[in-house]
C-alpha cells in the first residue's frame, strides 16, 4: 500500500492563520491590494477586517429577524 504524504502544503504560521482559497473578481483583488497599499497594511488584514464586519452585520440581521 502506498504511503500517504503527511507533509503540510504550507508552512505553519506563528500567528495561527490558515490558508483559505476563494475566487474573486480580478478588479476586486486590485481594489483590495490598492487599499492595502494606501493604508500601509497587508491585504489579508483589510480582508479580515471587512469579513468580520460583514459577518457581524449578518449576525445582527439574524437576531433582529428571529
Amino acid at each position: 500500500m502506498a504511503e500517504t504524504d503527511k507533509t503540510p502544503k504550507t508552512l505553519p504560521r506563528k500567528d495561527g492563520r490558515k490558508p483559505f482559497m476563494i475566487y474573486l473578481d480580478p478588479e476586486l483583488i486590485k481594489d483590495i491590494k490598492r487599499a492595502a497599499l494606501e493604508a500601509d497594511r497587508p491585504a489579508y488584514e483589510i480582508v479580515e477586517d471587512q469579513m468580520r464586519l460583514a459577518l457581524a452585520s449578518v449576525e445582527g440581521l439574524r437576531r433582529t429577524r428571529g
